[in-house]
């Protein structure tokens, strides 16, 4: 019919086509559509019902364990904290439930695994940790994850003060002297030092507690085999006893063919056993120092890991290595290296002015054996002191004035500001407890 021709078209099968229809789904699809509809609807049902059944289920649980907690049932306390976590797993306040309970009922595996699954958002965390270490120190004995622990706690609330005293405390009975001395500073910076604090920024290469041997040999129990625990625990039996100063026929043990004291033989097996161990390495240069082996102090250098590089006592040893061999130019440089890695050395200061003495350069001699002295006589009256946390506060003062000398100017004003501070304090306590016995507490 020509251009006004408005016949339908029409498709492959001879179907007519009309454009302006709508679309017509096919019905199977609109079945299935209403079908996904109306399973949505049931699933936004089931989770709301879920929901609600949740929040009452907990709501409940939570009364559970307080009344459980107020009666010390532990047993009730136990069961309810467990429903809870099942609800809500990784949520603190039950965990913190089921750990007293644990806890209470002598349970102390469970309780220490049970503070340990602690989320790091809640603030009662670092606490729960804190109590966490306390667990594994003592009870269950295992130092090393007990200081894991502590650097958790620490990550989480830089501000525990307790948390960095155990752990510099670890640090200090096990040798681990570069640590110690790092947590000490890191403490100072975060307003978290301690009398004691100071002690362990000053004493880092003759620390000497009492208590040394008895303690890395608890801790060895859980682990006789721990290189930490075993070489600690020799060196703190030759310090403590003073083993290497006088040849104590009293000494326990068998001596070798050759009279060798059995400390020593110790000491030798540990240094084929542990190569790259820094404190039995240090241990025998000073031994070789100690007694003019020349010999000896080269072998033990010449075999040193990379990490005695960071160690002043080794720079110390190659100084006096050069010195014995006339070489003083490279001995100043290795004294000067050892106190520019540790300023509190004052033995190397002392024999730094030694050479310079020998070099006929004078201007710097009598300032540095003031300084060595002024170390070495405070080295001996802290290795006195029956605390190391019992610090008086003339020596504070002189330490605050001794680290100003050795250009330590972070420890020193920080120092005297808590003196300033803890002044009163000392005072009042002093006033309060006038009279009655000292508690006994572990020596230094």
């Amino acid at each position: 019919m020509g251009s006004d021709d408005v016949s339908p078209r029409v498709d492959r099968w001879g179907e007519p086509v009309f454009q302006d229809a709508p679309a017509q789904p096919p019905r199977t699809f609109r079945v299935r559509v209403g079908w996904i509809v109306a399973v949505a609807l049931v699933g936004v049902g089931s989770v709301v019902a879920y929901s609600a059944v949740k929040r009452n289920a907990v709501a409940s649980l939570s009364d559970t364990c307080r009344q459980a907690h107020e009666a010390r049932d532990w047993a009730a306390l136990e069961s309810a904290a467990q429903r809870w976590l099942a609800w809500e797993p990784g949520k603190a306040e039950p965990l913190l439930y089921l750990a007293e309970a644990t806890f209470e009922t002598g349970q102390y595996e469970r309780s220490a695994e049970t503070l340990g699954r602690m989320p790091d958002g809640d603030p009662r965390t670092p606490k729960a940790l804190l109590e966490r270490s306390s667990l594994l120190f003592d009870v269950l004995n295992q130092p090393i994850e007990a200081a894991q622990t502590l650097q958790r706690a620490i990550r989480l609330d830089p501000q525990q003060v307790e948390a960095r005293r155990r752990l510099v405390f670890f640090y200090a009975f096990t040798l681990q002297r570069r640590k110690m001395v790092e947590a000490a500073y890191d403490a100072i910076q975060h307003d978290c030092d301690l009398p004691e604090t100071y002690v362990y920024v000053i004493s880092r290469d003759w620390m000497s507690f009492a208590n040394g041997y008895d303690q890395n040999t608890k801790w060895m129990q859980s682990n006789p085999q721990e290189e930490l625990f075993l070489v600690a625990r020799a060196i703190y039996r030759i310090t403590a006893r003073g083993l290497d100063n006088v040849d104590d026929p009293r000494e326990d043990g068998p001596r070798g063919p050759d009279g060798t004291p059995y400390h020593r033989q110790v000491a030798a097996e540990y240094l084929e056993r542990f190569p790259n161990n820094l404190e039995i390495l240090a241990y025998h240069l000073e031994r070789g120092v100690t007694t003019g082996d020349i010999d000896q102090v080269d072998r033990l250098l010449a075999r040193a890991p990379r990490e005695s590089a960071d160690d002043n006592r080794f720079w110390r040893c190659r100084g006096w290595l050069h010195a014995a061999r006339d070489r003083l130019e490279e001995a100043e440089a290795c004294y000067r290296k050892a106190l520019e890695i540790n300023r509190y050395d004052w033995l190397a200061r002392h024999q730094l002015a030694g050479v310079l003495r020998r070099l006929k350069r004078f201007d710097e001699v009598q300032a540095l054996e003031r300084v060595s002295k002024e170390g070495k006589d405070l080295r001996r009256d802290i290795l006195q002191l029956e605390n190391v946390a019992k610090v008086p506060a003339e020596i504070l003062a002189r330490m605050a004035e001794h680290a100003a000398n050795c250009g330590d100017l972070l420890v020193a004003d920080k120092l005297s500001q808590r003196i300033a501070q803890w002044s009163p304090v000392w005072a009042a306590q002093r006033a309060k407890t006038r009279g009655k016995p000292e508690p006994q507490s572990e020596g230094h």
